[in-house]
């Protein structure tokens, strides 16, 4: 029997679970329900745009008078999709305004915007084949800045701007991490008209104690990087 994905909101309160089908608002609750879908993500633009990330679209409210209005459906490529064997883990997802979003999965990253017939239009951004591990982006005027991590200790920065008549993003300017780090962690990233900034953790050698006593030591460290 299927059951329906239903997303309860309130002020600074979200949750999701089953067994509730149609749309309903429930003891203050905006209450939105996704028939035969899973939820893969949410993410709030503004205070009033409201972003869900499902199997093959993403679900686009706006808030009024403490209602969610569906005002549309982003559809997303066949790239990050959820995949057959279930695996509809999200490693960044964000509403870049009312009607585009990207979305990141181990192996792939899209902005897509939406259409009336809905068919994806997507902007692919091409990375390394491996698959990854954890993956931060910022967007500015269309270009994307992102932190990608493959194996947890591969990690570094591009600037990537889109060319329109292949559709695609490219690379620019990029920074690598330091070779001494490992267990890199990227969870979240944002900007200001000037600068990106990403939020995440990394273990490195501390040789500091070295000449006392010629060992090595790890240490765990958090990281905001611009």
């Amino acid at each position: 029997m299927a059951c329906d994905k239903v997303l309860h909101i309130r002020a600074g309160h979200c949750c999701h679970h089953r067994g509730f089908s149609g749309t309903d608002k429930i003891e203050g609750f905006a209450v939105h329900a996704f028939k035969d879908d899973s939820i893969r993500g949410i993410h709030l633009y503004g205070n009033d745009f409201f972003g869900v990330a499902l199997n093959k679209t993403v679900y686009v409210g706006q808030f009024k008078n403490d209602n969610l209005t569906e005002i549309g459906r982003i559809p997303l490529n066949e790239k990050v999709y959820a995949d057959a064997h279930g695996d509809s883990s999200l490693l960044e997802f964000k509403l870049i305004d009312a009607s585009s979003a990207l979305i990141c999965v181990p192996r792939a990253c899209s902005m897509c915007s939406m259409r009336i017939d809905l068919t994806p239009d997507c902007y692919d951004i091409h990375l390394k084949f491996e698959k990854l591990s954890s993956v931060s982006a910022t967007v500015v005027k269309n270009n994307v800045i992102i932190r990608t991590v493959y194996n947890k200790d591969d990690a570094s920065i591009h600037y990537l701007f889109p060319t329109h008549q292949f559709k695609e993003y490219v690379f620019g300017k990029w920074s690598i991490d330091p070779f001494n780090r490992n267990e890199i962690e990227t969870v979240a990233a944002f900007s200001t008209a000037i600068h990106s900034y990403f939020v995440g953790s990394a273990k490195q050698p501390n040789t500091s104690l070295f000449p006392f006593n010629h060992k090595n030591y790890d240490n765990v460290n958090w990281n905001l990087q611009q």
